[in-house]
């Protein structure tokens, strides 16, 4: 086939494909909440702390400025998620000031490199906070075993990341790259959670194990994984 032929259909096919993708996903790495569940402590921007639990599709969850009887306010959530959108009723209770119910919508969005946050689209009753956030720092420890390695050999480097499907986005860990010494844990900070993953520098005719160290982690998180670098 003619070369200028074959770009021309390669140069075809990209555009097919910009055509596809839905717009909403351009420029918005992780447009979709990355939390299965939402279960936790989050914050909201009205200065109150919410203790969500979330079982299967229902949600609830109790929500005040302060734990303390008087506090400003303190109000209880009932609802449903049907993906990312959450939607119910929410009443104050007694042990705070105010006393007010209504219905809210809310949806949930994870933002690389920050929170998962819960905006709130909609409500009746005035409620009183718009977003609500949890943070997203995890961690993983890793336990390298290095094996057949001498004294003058070059010195390993590890390097690990997260990634958020449908985004190609990598996300460094802190710190990013680490000199690898067997028998010296290695503990990295992952402020977007998402699946783990890791490479090693000048890794040619290496086996490496190290399978327990992949895969996704949540916020909040911690794992510790043993590393196996066979020379």
């Amino acid at each position: 086939m003619n070369n200028h032929i074959l770009l021309l259909l390669i140069c075809l096919s990209i555009i097919a494909i910009i055509l596809v993708i839905p717009q909403s996903l351009i420029g918005t790495a992780s447009a979709h909440c990355f939390l299965n569940e939402i279960s936790g402590i989050w914050k909201g921007n009205d200065g109150g702390t919410y203790y969500i639990q979330q079982d299967g599709d229902r949600v609830w969850w109790i929500g005040a400025s302060s734990l303390k009887e008087g506090t400003d306010f303190s109000n209880v959530f009932e609802g449903q998620r049907d993906n990312d959108i959450i939607t119910g009723k929410w009443a104050d209770v007694p042990m705070g000031k105010t006393q007010s119910n209504g219905e809210l919508s809310a949806v949930c969005n994870y933002v690389i490199g920050g929170d998962d946050t819960l905006t709130i689209t909609s409500n009746s009753g005035g409620f009183g906070g718009t977003v609500m956030s949890k943070p997203g720092t995890s961690y993983v420890t890793v336990n390298p075993v290095l094996t057949g390695f001498g004294p003058n050999d070059k010195k390993l480097t590890l390097c690990m990341y997260t990634f958020i499907p449908p985004s190609i986005r990598f996300v460094d860990a802190d710190p990013n790259c680490v000199e690898v010494s067997s028998g010296v844990s290695m503990k990295f900070s992952l402020k977007s959670p998402g699946f783990v993953d890791y490479d090693i520098q000048d890794r040619t005719a290496l086996k490496i194990g190290g399978k327990s160290c992949l895969g996704y982690i949540y916020p909040e998180q911690s794992r510790e994984c043993t590393l196996t670098v066979q020379k």
